[in-house]
């Protein structure tokens, strides 16, 4: 029906002309002869952004849709099948731009990139969450691009509350960015001064939170950023959305690390991930040896480990203890014994057999 890609305005209406009906008095089949239009406008600009490319495209798929299931107007088979045909390129093309803007976020060294339920609508730093996989329009199987993309303009468009994330840029980046002394003590990051990042006088801490903690993300040279003043962002802000080494939250006590985890929804990082975390906080010469962390993708994810014999044993060390629900990593309970273990071990498998 067409060449290829998106076809051009004119392109549009020849394929689209019925024989000797040739008027064009639908007033849907006009509003797909504006966006393909528009389309064609914003590629003659130069190089458009992936953006703008994605909301044209998806103005273009939803004129041909109503278009589609319109009554007024001149129907014809030659129209339609030019229609349907425009839909299948749109629909190809929009996957293509969706995934184009997959791999800008990715690193050629690898790491953990955001679960698809986040960055399946990853436009600008108004970033809309838009689900996750449980979601019943999320595993729609028929024509998942039309779905996803139309169920988030019609969020938008009816006012449903969505949950904004902010991306920090590139040149604010280093307000985040944790220091570390030589002693392995995390401070926090003061002023710019001439392009030299000071680092300011007083140690880091998280004890100020009902969690004792704040969220973090490390980037895929070991470099750790927090939110240690509060605030509001997610673990996909710090990096603009691009994969991490690890991420989650940490607890810190007047500089000194006591606490990591993996508690990222955004990344839900996996064991080798957090591995590769410890050995960055080692390199930087961070004590390891009494440091608590947790595996949020582990079967019995409240228990809680030793980060020396975590990394030792690559991840097979025994808990030294749990976090009950709702208390703090600092009110973790620990194993005096290995019979203690065995009991909790025990009791935790039983529960998971009983609800099973």
């Amino acid at each position: 029906m067409f060449d290829s890609g998106v076809p051009s305005l004119a392109d549009w209406k020849r394929k689209s002309s019925a024989g000797w009906l040739r008027g064009r008095s639908n007033p849907a089949l006009l509003a797909v002869d504006t966006k393909v239009g528009a389309y064609e406008t914003l590629n003659g600009r130069g190089s458009p952004g992936l953006q703008d490319r994605y909301e044209a495209l998806v103005e273009i798929l939803e004129a041909v849709e109503v278009y589609l299931a319109s009554k007024g107007g001149v129907h014809c088979e030659r129209r339609d099948v030019a229609a349907r045909a425009l839909k299948a390129i749109v629909i190809k093309e929009l996957s293509r731009v969706r995934w184009q803007k997959i791999r800008d976020l990715q690193d050629p060294r690898g790491g953990k990139m955001m679960t698809p339920g986040v960055w399946s609508e990853f436009h600008d730093k108004a970033h809309t969450r838009t689900g996750i996989e449980t979601d019943a329009w999320f595993r729609d199987p028929t024509e998942p691009e039309r779905f996803l993309f139309q169920f988030l303009r019609r969020a938008r468009q009816q006012g449903t509350p969505t949950d904004s994330v902010v991306y920090i840029e590139d040149d604010n980046r280093w307000r985040y960015l944790v220091a570390f002394d030589s002693d392995g003590r995390l401070w926090r990051r003061g002023t710019d001064m001439e392009g030299r990042v000071v680092v300011e006088s007083r140690p880091a801490d998280t004890q100020d939170t009902s969690t004792r903690t704040r969220i973090y993300a490390m980037d895929l040279d070991g470099n750790l950023y927090a939110e240690l003043s509060g605030g509001s962002l997610n673990h996909c802000s710090f990096l603009g959305g691009r994969a991490v080494l690890c991420a989650g939250e940490v607890g810190v006590t007047r500089g000194a690390l006591d606490y990591i985890d993996t508690g990222s929804g955004h990344y839900r990082p996996r064991v080798q991930d957090l591995l590769k975390a410890l050995e960055a906080l080692q390199q930087k010469r961070v004590r390891l040896s009494g440091v608590l962390v947790r595996r949020f993708d582990a079967k019995w994810n409240d228990a809680v480990y030793d980060a020396a014999a975590f990394l030792l044993q690559r991840g097979r060390s025994r808990p030294v203890g749990y976090v009950p629900a709702g208390r703090t990593y600092q009110e973790a309970v620990r194993f005096r014994t290995p019979q203690e273990f065995a009991e909790w071990a025990r009791a935790k498998d039983g529960i998971a057999a009983a609800s099973a």
